[in-house]
């Protein structure tokens, strides 16, 4: 599980983070800046996307572990 919580910078560090991705199940993120590049990122990685309740705390996890 990775949580990030990077003061807008969220977007910036998943791409950089992709290897780390691919082997990563469950990711908690604060959306913040860049939302939709964010959500199209992580959704062309085949993560799930969830909003934790009415914050800017978004669950991404795949379905199934590889």
């Amino acid at each position: 599980m990775i949580k990030i919580y990077a003061e807008g910078s969220e977007y910036q560090i998943l791409k950089g983070s992709l290897r780390t991705l691919q082997k990563t199940q469950y990711i908690i993120v604060e959306l913040t800046l860049n939302i939709r590049e964010t959500l199209k990122l992580l959704r062309n990685l085949e993560f799930k996307i969830q909003r934790l309740g009415k914050t800017n705390y978004v669950l991404a996890y795949h379905h199934s572990t590889k």
